[in-house]
């Protein structure tokens, strides 16, 4: 891909099935019934603060207010995530440290207290929804750290019992907003304008507010578009800092505590540093640009305008758009390439169950140390993953993979790279927002799809060595793989078509899909596999229809079939496995998958007369070349030519196989 790939809470976007809703960046509840017309004159401010039907202070500002006194330079100091920095500044106030220690220790305390006194008096039950309800409001006014980490969790419908998950939901764009009038004060102070400037309508109140800022509904007076608002929450950059320096220290000690491998401050300054990145809004702006970019032109995916010019730190400008809402998506992140294809190279060996191999990519990826037992890890691997695996790639979960690793991750010494946090939370988070409109819904299902499209497809020396590794074992072709490969690449490509053709055109779409890929520039590596295959099938067959006819001479001439050598047979074997898997894409049907032919691949296997007819009858069957033929003036000029030279190029690779067999024969 000429650009990197992007996380953005999913490893695709594209990968979620053709059902589920159609997915938008940002959706805000459904707006006042009237935006108030600004007056030009510059009476906006009073006339915002009479509108405003709410004079109360928020209860993030009401508990931990007393964290915002910071002086200007220091606030300033603080748009980057900086450890040091954050150091620096709160040494110089041990007093405000302290007292946050306590409000925390306090507060988690009282808690955590109340619910071991419900479980002593045999009241939990009952006490379940109070007890969420009052988690809720601790984490509110704790503030945007806390908020986030919650948020994280709440995307999880499968793992968190409903009374919390109705809560903690609620933090998504529920919070108790701060004032109009301050926000006003911060759009004029960061866009250098009087707001009645900026837009000719707005909303007396903001109509979502989460953790880090809140929206308001305008409209641009110049332009006259209808546009969100955000505005950043005073003092968050302060709050969160002093958590993190408090959360940091804490990861210290339970890693010591605990004798763990991860380290646990490098992956609080991961999320630390996404979250720094997330408070600045021009950057949040420049992503929205290239994620639309990049994924706008699909038709289940629609992300807003972004009014870069008149975004700031901490006031973002977009397009409105009305849509489905998404729980805590948004984070964006990118995934260097050599990490992405060792990604893809996991999960690849994990659904074909390459333990071995899966032990090797651990070591890429940076899970475990290169000086790890690898013969143990395959083994523990197995044990862990084998179980989840034999349910087939549709029915793996997230929840699946990782339920059981916990005790293997110990063992041998399982490192978590501080890169890796947002991956796993992007897996979590994209499962859990599916799940919660498709119970039924598997990340890793819905995404292996492009993940075979990838390999098959990609022209990255190290995926082509990975995907030749995965094809051949010990020199013999593994004709299943190819099959499982191309059906679920056929999935990704055909769905949609498919659905749209339930009246009898399935099998021409799909065949067509076949071969726009394989006569492409991008399907040549796997196309120079086939050829291969091909011709060491065929002068297989050669060599037994040969043998066959020599046997039957009446001149006492034996000369029998099973004169021909182990790989003679195995080639013969793959070579009406190939021929049955082209007949097989006609019998894909509405589920535009590969139909398996079942015939194994031993070693040794015996080839009698009758499989050679089989494979003849293959090759003489004008019903199956018929569709085929039909196809090809639908190709593009280029895949056609490049279909008329597979002949030659066929011919060449058995002509040169046969000549290097009978100078082998003749002078060894």
């Amino acid at each position: 891909m000429p650009y990197p790939h992007l996380l953005q809470s999913s490893l695709s976007l594209s990968s979620f099935p053709a059902n589920f809703p159609k997915l938008h960046s940002l959706r805000l509840p459904s707006p006042p019934s009237q935006l108030f017309h600004l007056p030009r004159p510059r009476r906006l401010r009073s006339f915002l603060r009479l509108t405003s039907a709410s004079g109360d202070v928020d209860a993030f500002t009401e508990n931990s207010g007393y964290l915002f006194q910071l002086s200007v330079l220091e606030a300033d100091s603080l748009a980057a995530y900086d450890i040091s920095r954050i150091t620096d500044i709160f040494k110089r106030r041990p007093f405000i440290v302290a007292r946050r220690l306590f409000q925390i220790g306090t507060t988690f305390g009282k808690w955590f207290a109340l619910r071991y006194v419900d479980s002593l008096m045999e009241r939990s039950d009952q006490m379940f929804e109070v007890r969420a309800a009052e988690l809720r409001k601790i984490l509110v006014e704790l503030g945007p750290a806390y908020i986030k980490i919650a948020q994280a969790v709440s995307s999880r419908a499968d793992l968190i019992p409903p009374s919390y998950l109705d809560e903690l939901s609620l933090l998504q764009d529920q919070i108790s907003p701060f004032s109009t009038e301050d926000a006003i004060t911060i759009i004029e102070q960061e866009l250098g304008l009087q707001i009645d400037d900026i837009f000719s309508e707005i909303s007396p109140e903001p109509v979502a507010a989460a953790s880090l800022g809140q929206v308001y509904q305008a409209r641009l007076r110049q332009k006259g578009q209808l546009v969100a608002v955000k505005v950043q929450r005073p003092g968050v950059q302060a709050a969160i800092s002093l958590d993190i320096l408090i959360l940091r220290y804490l990861a210290g000690l339970i890693k010591r505590a605990g004798k763990l491998n991860t380290d646990l401050q490098a992956v609080v300054d991961e999320w630390a540093s996404s979250l720094f990145r997330e408070m600045d809004y021009r950057l949040e702006a420049q992503n929205g640009v290239k994620f639309r970019q990049l994924y706008g032109n699909l038709p289940d995916v629609v992300v807003p305008e972004m009014y870069v010019g008149q975004t700031s730190r901490r006031v973002l400008i977009m397009e409105w758009v009305e849509g489905q809402k998404l729980s805590d998506f948004g984070m964006m992140g990118e995934f260097r390439e050599e990490l992405r294809d060792g990604f893809i190279e996991a999960c690849l060996h994990l659904v074909n169950r390459d333990f071995e191999a899966l032990a090797k990519d651990f070591v890429t990826l940076g899970l475990i140390p290169p000086t790890a037992d690898r013969v143990a890890v395959t083994k523990a691997l197995t044990g862990v993953f084998q179980n989840a695996v034999a349910k087939g790639v549709s029915n793996i979960s997230f929840s699946d993979l990782s339920g059981n690793l916990g005790v293997t991750m110990y063992k041998f010494k399982f490192r978590i790279p501080s890169y890796f946090s947002l991956v796993i939370r992007s897996l979590a988070v994209l499962e859990g927002i599916a799940i919660s409109s498709n119970p039924d819904y598997k990340v890793l299902g819905s995404t292996y799809p492009w993940i075979a499209r990838k390999v098959l497809t990609d022209s990255s020396p190290k995926l082509q060595s990975s995907l030749r590794s995965l094809l051949y074992k010990e020199g013999v072709f593994r004709i299943d793989r190819l099959e499982s490969l191309l059906s679920e690449s056929l999935r990704a490509r055909a769905g949609k078509a498919l659905v749209q053709n339930q009246e009898g055109g399935e099998s021409r779409v799909v065949i067509k899909q076949v071969l726009s890929f394989m006569l492409t520039e991008k399907g040549s590596f796997v196309r120079d596999i086939l050829l291969q295959e091909l011709a060491k099938g065929l002068d297989a067959l050669g060599l037994a229809l040969s043998s066959a006819a020599t046997a039957r001479l009446p001149f006492g001439i034996t000369f029998s079939i099973s004169r021909m050598t182990d790989e003679d047979k195995i080639n013969l074997t793959t070579l009406y496995r190939l021929l049955l898997l082209m007949a097989s894409v006609q019998e894909t049907g509405n589920s535009g998958k590969v139909v398996g032919v079942g015939v194994g691949q031993q070693k040794n296997q015996e080839i009698n007369l009758e499989d050679v007819s089989s494979v003849l009858n293959q090759l003489a069957s004008i019903d199956e070349v018929l569709p085929i033929l039909s196809i090809i003036p639908e190709l593009p000029p280029e895949s056609q030519q490049q279909l008329l030279n597979l002949p030659v190029d066929l011919s060449g690779r058995l002509i040169s196989r046969v000549a290097a067999r009978t100078i082998r024969r003749v002078f060894v």
